[in-house]
């Protein structure tokens, strides 16, 4: 599920400057809180491994005398500039026999280490599914399917006419094709400000529609995708998924990367048909050969974790580890999972396949961030934070959480709280912050953040006191936790 959208956070980002700020900011989680006490459902919850931290700020809550009330701060003051690492000879804060691996060349250009939260506004990862959510969005489907629009010295309506001269006389699937998509652009183009102008883009369309479904009939492999593209946005009136997976599995069976993967998606997803395993994987694989990263990247996944039915043996897995090698070589936004998956796969080790490499782990690490993989940057400010692998950095282990927490990563949220809570050289302590980003993390249903939100709340930290909201937390976890037991015990049944 697509994490919600909040305001991007820096080491100097300030979120919770006055009370009506945090109200305003996390309706979300207030409107959570508020109806804890009845029987209404409950924000999904986040399934995710405890984040251990290097200072630990919850032993220091669960002291049981009360302890003095925090200091509110003054008006807060942007912090400083985040320091590269004192080392010059290791950049990444590496242990000193491992810098050579790495140089300045290693970190991407973006990746600079700057408290700007606006460089990480490209890191959110838009879904490889191209569905639009509406036909009245033409211009994002002309650029995903017609490609960029070319400059004409003739006009409009004779350039039509020539075409439709030259595809009736000829008759030719491709030229059909080529016609059609002409009447498709200039059909999304018109903007029917009166009855002629939308009788004239209605009248586009149709045409392009029969040209398309003769042309596809002609075996056209790109009139095919085309038309199981038109029919899932509705470009031609109401979307039918059922209509949209036919010709996705024709063109996927004639080898078409992009349509042989959108069949896969439907076949998972079960979007025009009921969910089937087993075809999942033959058309995932029909556009892995064909050079489709994503399809590359999940082919590998199901094959190395033995999902979709596939078989749990050392073939298998070899396979889905040559797949992801693959996937990384080309990995893209799209796609930035493959270096995640492969550099857990060289973390650990695997058997006498993989032979464990750090190095080269954290490297693929980094790539994964660099394109915008919200878990790769928090495990990094986690490693950072703790000094696992790598030398501990508090300003990269800051970098990254919030590369992360921009990102909708609740891991990387609860990583911004603690160190907000305990401060470092260049980022202030804060109370409010650190109340802030709990609160965040607790809206997109993160137990352990209802647990922090209660233990603030009754010790008035980043908040004033209020005994009340604390149980409601408090309740509102406990329902949480048995919800997602009970989910995870469906699962195994």
């Amino acid at each position: 599920m697509q994490p919600p959208s909040y305001p991007h956070s820096s080491p100097g980002y300030t979120a919770s400057s006055s009370k009506e700020s945090l109200q305003n900011s996390f309706v979300s989680a207030q409107q959570t809180l508020a109806s804890c006490s009845g029987s209404g459902p409950l924000p999904p919850s986040a399934e995710l491994d405890s984040h251990t931290q290097s200072h630990d700020m919850f032993a220091s809550l669960s002291v049981s005398s009360e302890p003095e009330a925090p200091q509110k701060t003054v008006p807060k003051t942007p912090a400083k500039p985040v320091r590269s690492p004192s080392n010059p000879e290791s950049p990444l804060g590496l242990r000193k026999e491992d810098s050579e691996t790495f140089s300045e060349r290693s970190i991407p250009s973006h990746l600079s280490f700057t408290p700007k939260a606006e460089i990480f506004t490209q890191n959110h990862i838009m879904s490889p599914i191209m569905h639009l959510s509406n036909a009245t969005d033409s211009h994002d489907f002309l650029q995903h399917t017609l490609g960029p629009c070319s400059v004409s010295l003739v006009s409009t309506d004779k350039v039509l006419e020539l075409y439709g001269r030259n595809a009736k006389k000829i008759r030719d699937p491709e030229v059909q094709f080529s016609y059609a998509q002409i009447l498709v652009r200039n059909g999304l183009t018109i903007k029917p400000d009166d009855a002629a102008e939308t009788k004239k883009r209605k009248e586009y369309l149709l045409e392009a529609h029969d040209l398309l479904k003769r042309s596809s009939r002609g075996g056209c492999v790109d009139a095919q995708y085309f038309l199981g593209d038109s029919y899932a946005v509705g470009m031609f009136g109401k979307s039918d998924d059922s209509k949209a997976l036919s010709y996705f599995e024709a063109a996927g069976k004639a080898r078409h990367a992009e349509g042989a993967y959108r069949t896969a998606v439907c076949y998972r997803k079960g979007w025009g048909c009921s969910p089937d395993s087993r075809k999942v994987v033959k058309f995932l694989e029909i556009a892995a050969l064909n050079n489709h990263p994503v399809a590359m990247m999940e082919y590998g996944i199901y094959c190395f974790k033995g999902l979709m039915g596939l078989p749990d043996d050392i073939i298998t897995k070899r396979q889905g580890i040559s797949w992801l090698k693959r996937a990384t070589e080309v990995a893209s936004e799209l796609s930035c999972g493959a270096p995640y998956e492969l550099g857990m796969i060289f973390l650990n080790g695997f058997r006498d396949i993989v032979i464990q490499d750090t190095k080269y782990a954290i490297k693929l690490f980094f790539h994964a961030a660099s394109l915008g993989h919200a878990k790769s940057a928090s495990l990094l400010g986690k490693l950072y934070e703790v000094g696992k692998l790598v030398e501990p950095n508090a300003d990269l282990s800051i970098h990254f959480y919030n590369m992360a927490a921009s990102s909708g990563d609740v891991d990387g949220m609860m990583g911004l709280c603690s160190w907000y809570f305990v401060g470092s050289d260049n980022l202030k302590q804060d109370y409010d912050e650190a109340f802030a980003w709990a609160l965040r993390a607790a809206g997109c249903g993160m137990v352990k953040a209802m647990l922090l939100l209660q233990r603030f709340y009754e010790l008035g930290i980043g908040c004033e006191k209020d005994l009340a909201k604390a149980r409601c937390w408090a309740d509102l976890a406990k329902r949480s936790a048995n919800m997602n037991s009970e989910r995870k015990r469906r699962t195994f049944d």
